[in-house]
Formats: structure tokens, C-alpha cells, sequence
């Protein structure tokens, strides 16, 4: 379709370009479900699909390509081995124009249909889409005493549809029904022993009959096994050796593998049994992990950061440890039950030596799992931290996992995360793909290195390193030619210590409950030849910076064979720019003057930059995405990307004073005192205007001069003026600051200088 309608504007345009590579489209699948053991018929539906697509599967299967398949729909038989691990995997489409968004599928033992009307086969999972207020039914024959499971997974595919089962007779008399949960993911599950011989009627619809796009579902009706939760649900690497799994068994207890995931220890399925849904996984810790044991009743913890692991067993259970803490430390205590699928409503409970509680939390905004941040009182050494649930439950399955930090210690507890918005990189020879990756410190301060996990010979990386003062990257990805085939790859980022942590896919759906296929990259080769079209720089200084509250213009030039077409050019920065009302908010974001694209026949063109006047880092990196758009600006032909500027963050207003921050003035019980000093300001990269003056941390009573230094003025005599009633000694807490108006248009929006730390020490009267 894309090569016919090119070849329109070709003819009218009368210029022969070449035509673009198009990466693959996928709009809808038939089934989201894949066979172990079995063949499976998938059928695709989408654009730009190729004449020999293939499908890029990461684990071991044979796929043959329907004879029968267009540009538009494509058709594989996909049979799979009895040693593909069941569980849900991305998949994407391969053609000569590259790869295609990834898509999630199921992959189990179970029968892939279509969604029909009646079941002639169970166990079985359907596959469908459902939209708006409508309810979808089918009717299946079971036998009296028959175990059914029947589960609906739609919010783990991303789906904006929130399941509702109802399980009827053939009278249409209700025997179950069940809603989304929490513990499912937001997808839900009835479990039902079938009352006599006959049909019964399964019907789902949304929880607000108003189901979303996308609408898809994959609904399971047998029998097959599950896994729901993890006991323990936290370890560290090797100092566990075996793992309790709680499901439709209970207490099957596997041992712990021997190697990982990224950061994910992907734990085995026991070796017999139907497995179907997500499989089990525990993230592997880094902090210092207790198991609950079953004596003594009071288990003394002392360690921080710390993981405490439990069971809830019987009905009004408590669970008690005795935590050894500092006078006066900031303790977070995070505990984990709904989160991990855990039934518990949980509690937490702080008592002192004697049992009397002190401090209690239950639920938190959007959960019920409890969070508390508590100071220890003076002279305690000892907290007996106490988990309950609040309904007064108690059973098998009900574990907990309670993480401990002392935020008082600027490093207890710090993990930093990476995210990037990109799912996909097609690459042709002598192409390249500018990348974001942006760091997310959670306290970590020191520099990160971004690379990927592996990738095809003829590709390389540039930029990898972010700063300590940086929020991100931009990394450069350049292929010199990729003849080994798509590869599927994942970006990691590693600390000045060497640890690692994956880069994951931003809003990816399946981040919380099988991480480590957030963290996939597809890397494939482009085959068919593009469109000669770059972007770059023209003339730019070596001293370029973005200068706080200011516009940074960047000269742009465009190459491309057609002067008539247009191209649209966006704005990439190594920041992941804080939105207000769904907009980056402008307090913070780096970011684009205005829309821009460039018109016909014009080749260069400035591209206005707007800085923010209180940016969190102090060096960021810039690019320009360039789109060669058609005539009907619809489809894009071609991207290019302008070299990568790392460029720092510069201040307009520099503030200092002549003879250092440590200022000293003589008490007079009748006057008080002045401390007396002689600072400037200067103005760089054209700020001009009045300088606002302002002294903090003052003392009650005492008072700055002068609050205001005119345009014309740039040096100034200090005074700080302190009232017969303060006490002399030495004051620490005071800073000195100067503001300035960047943009006389913006009269309300100010840039400050850097604070001035001062002493002041107040000497007593006839003291030398």
C-alpha cells in the first residue's frame, strides 16, 4: 500500500526517489495464545507486512508462512517443541523494512481458539476482543463433580478491558461469579466444582460496561495449573536454596536456579502439570533477607536495608521481630501482600519494649499494603514490629514481605532506575538511531554506563555514559551492515560499585510481573534501500550551553532529494521532562520552542530551544529527530537524527562577595550590630534588568540591604543589620542570593543565582 502510494507522488512529483523501508505494522492478532507440544494457526492483521515475513520468536519453534498471505494479513502455523518454558513472551514481525512493535502472547498447554459460542474441547483458552458495554457468552457440557477454572487474562496484555465472569446452569441460575482482583493483576478468576450433568453458560463483560480500545481478552475454561505467589518473595542470590510455589497447589516447594534473568531470578516450573499464565519469578535483592522461622516466637532483626519474609498461618495471627534501631533514626517500613498476591488486608503495627503500640499503618493511596515512615523516640533502642491482618485472617497463603530502611542514612536503601520510551530498532546500513535513556537516581549520585546486552556484529553504541550531575543520555546506535539477522537485546546500566540494573521499557504492562521482558529490545536489519536524508548542524559554536531561563537558538540544515516535501523536526533530550496538565511543565522541561517543520524548498532553519529557569541536572544531552513526511503529511518516508550535543547547564547570574562568606561584627547593647561587606553581580549571556537581593536563614528581627540593585548597577555594599536582643555567637544558617527577570516577558519567571553560604559570627562587646 505504502510502496503504491509513493509511487503516486513519484509520478506527480516527477522525481524518482528511492523508496523508503517501512517497518511492519501489526494492528490486531487473532488469538494471543501459543501451544506447547502443538501447532497453533496465528493470523496477523496490519500494513507494510512484505511479501516473506517472519516472525521473531525467542524461544525455539518451526514457522510456516501461509502461501496465501498479503501485505495486509499474514497467516503462520507456529509449532512448538514440549521443552518451550510456558509462560507470556513478546513477539514481533520481521520484513526487508524491519521490525515491528513487540506484542505479548500466551504461551501454555492449552488449545488456541478463536472466542466461539460453544466449547467442544476443554481445557481450552479463547481468544477475542470485546468493546464497550458488551457481553459475550458460551456454553460448554461438563459432568457432576467436575474441578473448573475459568480465568480471564486481559489487563496483563494491556488491555483497557477489566473482566467480569459470571458461570450460569442451563436454567440461567448463577453459580459463581468473580470480578477483577489485585492479586490477579487487575484480571480475574471463579473456581467452581460443577453441581450435576448438563450445560453450563459462561458470560464476561467490563467491570463499568464500558470496555476500552484495545479490547482483547484470552479467556481459559478446564483445568491446568498455576502459580499465584513466591514464598519467600525476596532473596539474595544463592543463600536460599529452595522456594515455596502457591497456586491451584499448594506448597510445592522447587529449587532455586542457579542463574538469573537481568536482575530476575525466572524460576522452573515443577516438571509435571498443565502450566499456564505468568510464570513465577522472584527480584533478586540486594538487601539483607530474613525468613520467618517457626520458632522462636519473638525473632530478633537488626540489619538495614532489610527484607523480613512471613506467613500469616492461622486466623489473629501476629507476627512479631524485635528490631534493633537508633535513637532518634528515620525508619520506611514498606509491606508487601497485595502486591505479591498475597489474600492478606495487611497491617502493620509498631509497639515498644512493654507491647504498647506506638504507631500503626494499613492502607496506602491506590492499596492496601501498608507504608510507614517513623522516627524512633529518644532513648529506644528496640521497636517490636508487628504484622497482622486486619480482618483477623490467617491461612496458607497468606505471606507477606516486609522491607526495612534507614532513611536517615543518605545510602540505605539506594537503587537507581533506567527507562526508555524506545520498544524496537530497525537499522540500515549506515544508518543511525539516537536513543533516550533517562535515570531515574533514587538517591544515587555517582555516574551509570548504558550498553546493551548483546548486539548484531556491525552495530555500535555511543554515549553510553551518564554523568553524576546528568538526568540521561541520548545514545547513538549506528550500523555499518547487520548480516547475522535480528537479535533480541536488552540495555543495562551499571553503577561505579558494578551493579546492574535493566533499562526497562517505558509503561511496558508487563513491567511488575515478568520484569524482565520489560527490559527486551528487538535490534533487526533493513533490507530494502531508503531514502537519502539527513539532518545536522550548521555552524555550531564550541561554547554553546543552555543557559537557565533563556532560548538557545540551534542553526539546523536539512539534505533531502525532494525540495518539495516537508519535514517535521522534534525535539530529544537526555530528560524525562516532568508533565503538568499532560504538557511539560515549564518550570523544569528543556523543550521545543514551538511545533516546527520545515516548509518545501527551505534547507535551514533555527530551532528554538527553551531553557527552564531550575533544571535538576547541570549537563544535558540534545538531538533533532527529523521526518521526511509525505505530500499528506500522513506517512512518514524517513527519519534522520543530528549528531548528539552534550551541553552543560550555565547560570545568567553570577553572585560574590569581595573578601569571602565570613563576616564578623562587634555586639553594642544600645545599637546591636552591622555586619559590613562589599559583593557584585554580573550578567552574562544578555540578562539584563533590575537584581533582586535576598538574605534567608536570618535570625528574627535582623535585616539585609539593599533588597534591589538597579540595571546600571553591578557592585553593591552589603549590610546586615542584627537587633539588640539576639545573643552573640555564630550564626551558620544564613544565605545570600540574587534573582534576575531572563525574559522582560515574562516578568514573573526568575532565575537565581547560586547561594552564598554565610558565617556570621556576633563577638560580645569589647572583644578584640
Amino acid at each position: 500500500m505504502l510502496k503504491r502510494f509513493l509511487a503516486l507522488i513519484i509520478c506527480s512529483i516527477g522525481i524518482a526517489l528511492t523508496l523508503q523501508a517501512t517497518e511492519p505494522l501489526i494492528r490486531s492478532l487473532d488469538i494471543r495464545g501459543l501451544q506447547v507440544n502443538g501447532t497453533t494457526t496465528l493470523i496477523i492483521d496490519g500494513d507494510s507486512l512484505g511479501k516473506n515475513p517472519k516472525l521473531l520468536l525467542p524461544f525455539p519453534a518451526t514457522q510456516v508462512l501461509n502461501p496465501k498471505s498479503t501485505d495486509k494479513q499474514a497467516s503462520f502455523n507456529l509449532t512448538l517443541g514440549k521443552d518451550v518454558i510456558p509462560g507470556f513472551y513478546q513477539i514481533s514481525l520481521l520484513t526487508d523494512g524491519g521490525v515491528s512493535l513487540p506484542f505479548l502472547i500466551g504461551v501454555d498447554h492449552l488449545h488456541q481458539k478463536p472466542f466461539a459460542k460453544a466449547i467442544e474441547q476443554l481445557p481450552i483458552a479463547m481468544h477475542g476482543i470485546i468493546s464497550g458495554s458488551q457481553i459475550l457468552e458460551s456454553q460448554f457440557d461438563g459432568v457432576k463433580g467436575q474441578q473448573l477454572f475459568i480465568e480471564v487474562e486481559a489487563q496483563k496484555f494491556g488491555s483497557k478491558f477489566q473482566p467480569v465472569l459470571h458461570l450460569y446452569n442451563s436454567k440461567k441460575l448463577q453459580l459463581a461469579w468473580s470480578w477483577p482482583t489485585p492479586r490477579l493483576s487487575g484480571d480475574t478468576r471463579l473456581e467452581a466444582i460443577l453441581p450435576e450433568d448438563g450445560t453450563y453458560i459462561i458470560t464476561m463483560h467490563d467491570l463499568e460496561y464500558a470496555a476500552g480500545t484495545p479490547g482483547n481478552f484470552r479467556i481459559k475454561v478446564g483445568q491446568w495449573e498455576f502459580v499465584d505467589q513466591v514464598i519467600p518473595s525476596g532473596v539474595v542470590n544463592g543463600q536460599i536454596k529452595s522456594v515455596e510455589l502457591m497456586g491451584s497447589t499448594n506448597g510445592i516447594k522447587i529449587d532455586m536456579p542457579t542463574s538469573r534473568v537481568n536482575n530476575t531470578l525466572a524460576l522452573p516450573w515443577p516438571l509435571t502439570g498443565k502450566w499456564s499464565g505468568m510464570r513465577p519469578f522472584l527480584p533478586s535483592s540486594t538487601y539483607t533477607e530474613f525468613v520467618e522461622q517457626p520458632s522462636p516466637p519473638l525473632q530478633e532483626v537488626k540489619t538495614f536495608p532489610l527484607g523480613i519474609n512471613g506467613k500469616l498461618t492461622s486466623p489473629f495471627e501476629e507476627d512479631r521481630y524485635k528490631l534493633t534501631c537508633s535513637p532518634k533514626s528515620k525508619l520506611r517500613f514498606d509491606l508487601f501482600a497485595e502486591r505479591i498476591g498475597s489474600p492478606l488486608d495487611a497491617g502493620l503495627v509498631l509497639r515498644n519494649d512493654t507491647g504498647v503500640e506506638i504507631a500503626r499503618s494499613e492502607d496506602r493511596p491506590g492499596s492496601s499494603d501498608p507504608l510507614l515512615e517513623f522516627v524512633v523516640p529518644e532513648k529506644t533502642t528496640s521497636l517490636l514490629v508487628c504484622i497482622v491482618d486486619s480482618l483477623g485472617r490467617g491461612n496458607l497463603k497468606a505471606n507477606y514481605r516486609l522491607v526495612i530502611d534507614d532513611i536517615s542514612v543518605t545510602e540505605s536503601g539506594i537503587h537507581f532506575e533506567l527507562a526508555t520510551p524506545i520498544q524496537r530498532l530497525s537499522l540500515a546500513i549506515n544508518d543511525k538511531v539516537v536513543v533516550p535513556v533517562w535515570l531515574n537516581r533514587k538517591g544515587y549520585k555517582g555516574k551509570v554506563e548504558v550498553g546493551f546486552s548483546k548486539l548484531p556484529p556491525g552495530v555500535k553504541v555511543e554515549g553510553g555514559l551518564i554523568q553524576p550531575d546528568a538526568e540521561g543520555t541520548l545514545l547513538t546506535i549506528s550500523s555499518s551492515g547487520m548480516n547475522n539477522g535480528a537479535v533480541l537485546a536488552t540495555l543495562l546500566g551499571k553503577d561505579e560499585k558494578n551493579i546492574e540494573a535493566e533499562v526497562q521499557v517505558l509503561n511496558h504492562p508487563l513491567q511488575k510481573l515478568q520484569p524482565w521482558l520489560a527490559s527486551e529490545i528487538a535490534v533487526a536489519p533493513v533490507i530494502e534501500k531508503t531514502i537519502p536524508f539527513s539532518v545536522e548542524w550548521k555552524n555550531i559554536g564550541k561554547d554553546i550551553a543552555l543557559v537557565q531561563g533563556m532560548q538557545l537558538n540551534l542553526p539546523v540544515k536539512v539534505n533531502r532529494p525532494d525540495p518539495n516535501t516537508v519535514i517535521r523536526l522534534t525535539l530529544l533530550t537526555s530528560q524525562n521532562a516532568p508533565k503538568s496538565n499532560n504538557q511539560p511543565d515549564p518550570k523544569v522541561a528543556i523543550r521545543a520552542e514551538k511545533a516546527v517543520e520545515v516548509a518545501a524548498k527551505v534547507t535551514e532553519i533555527n530551532f528554538g530551544v527553551l531553557v527552564p529557569v531550575a533544571p535538576i541536572g547541570s549537563i544535558y544531552d540534545l538531538s533533532i529527530q527529523a521526518d521526511l513526511l509525505s505530500a499528506n503529511k500522513q506517512v512518514v518516508l524517513a527519519t534522520a537524527y543530528a549528531p548528539v550535543l552534550r551541553l552543560p547547564i550555565k547560570n545568567p547570574l553570577l553572585f560574590s562577595l569581595d573578601k569571602g562568606t565570613k563576616l564578623e561584627a562587634v555586639f553594642d547593647a544600645k545599637k546591636g550590630a552591622e555586619f559590613l561587606f562589599k559583593g557584585k553581580v554580573q550578567r552574562l549571556e544578555g540578562l539584563i534588568g533590575d537584581i533582586t537581593l535576598v538574605a534567608t536563614g536570618l535570625p528574627a528581627g535582623a535585616r539585609f540591604e539593599p533588597a534591589l540593585l538597579k540595571a546600571d548597577k553591578n557592585d553593591f555594599d552589603g549590610k546586615i543589620i542584627f537587633p539588640v536582643n539576639l545573643v552573640p555567637q555564630e550564626y551558620k544558617d544564613v544565605k545570600l542570593s540574587a534573582s534576575g527577570i531572563p525574559d522582560a516577558k515574562q516578568a514573573a519567571v526568575k532565575v537565581n543565582s547560586k547561594e552564598l553560604d554565610l558565617s556570621l559570627l556576633l563577638k560580645p562587646a569589647g572583644k578584640p
